[in-house]
């Protein structure tokens, strides 16, 4: 999925991506594999744990929220209790985080993943903290953003249309099995699940270029975690745009 160009040969071959999101996982694994990476993966931070007891990682990528906690608190405790761990640590996040909250070398990257700059990072034989300008904020604006970003998506899996459409087919998949948490999220207060559920379409839109569909998502998001409540707008707006996408994708 990444450009097929040739990079300096890397010492560092084994890493382990903790993410929840089954399509962020998939591109990265795929991604790091092609570059002859032996890649792992775990949906939860206890799986994490589970597997770093039965052999080390030279590379940690770590979502910033897991079913199971803050993948930043996770990290910090790692450091902590480990000190002789040598791993690189990549907080994954669809939020710009205040690097005073990260620990001493995390550095982070913003969702959807770069795969330049992460790459740089990989290659980066001073360890530098790597951090991605802050995007602003979500348009509510919706007719005016386009329902696809087939440009954008394409140059984030070097130009691979096949890639693109293996992930947007787990899209629709997921999107088709929504109605449940949707309808959460008309709850006061929404269910931790529906919002965990949420922030994983809003980092899936943004990797498969669902451009309007990841905006409704955002927006909606933000506003829940304020505190907000989900109005009949806000549901008419995610459910509407929704189907746009499926129709679009499957057409």
């Amino acid at each position: 999925m990444f450009r097929h160009e040739t990079y300096p040969i890397m010492t560092i071959r084994r890493c382990l991506v903790i993410d929840d999101d089954a399509i962020a996982a998939v591109f990265l694994r795929d991604g790091l594999a092609q570059q002859g990476w032996r890649v792992a993966h775990a949906r939860t931070l206890a799986e994490a744990t589970g597997q770093m007891t039965v052999g080390a990682f030279d590379v940690l990528l770590v979502d910033r929220h897991l079913p199971d906690g803050d993948g930043v608190a996770w990290l910090a405790q790692l450091r902590a209790e480990r000190s002789q761990a040598a791993s690189r640590c990549m907080v994954t996040s669809g939020d710009l985080i205040d690097a005073a909250m990260l620990p001493d070398g995390v550095g982070q990257l913003r969702k959807p993943i770069d795969v330049d700059r992460l790459r740089r990072w990989l290659e980066d034989s001073d360890r530098e903290t790597v951090a991605r300008d802050q995007q602003p904020g979500p348009s509510r604006d919706w007719e005016s953003v386009d329902l696809l970003d087939d440009a954008g998506a394409l140059a984030r899996f070097g130009g691979s249309r096949t890639a693109l459409q293996s992930l947007r087919a787990m899209l629709i998949s997921e999107l088709k099995d929504s109605a449940r948490w949707r309808l959460q999220l008309a709850q006061t207060p929404p269910t931790a699940g529906a919002l965990d559920a949420l922030h994983r379409l809003r980092a899936a839109c943004a990797l498969t270029g669902c451009a309007r569909l990841g905006q409704v998502s955002e927006a909606m998001e933000a506003g829940l975690r304020r505190g907000e409540s989900a109005t009949a707008a806000d549901m008419e707006a995610l459910d509407s745009t929704l189907e746009a996408t499926i129709r679009a994708i499957s057409g």
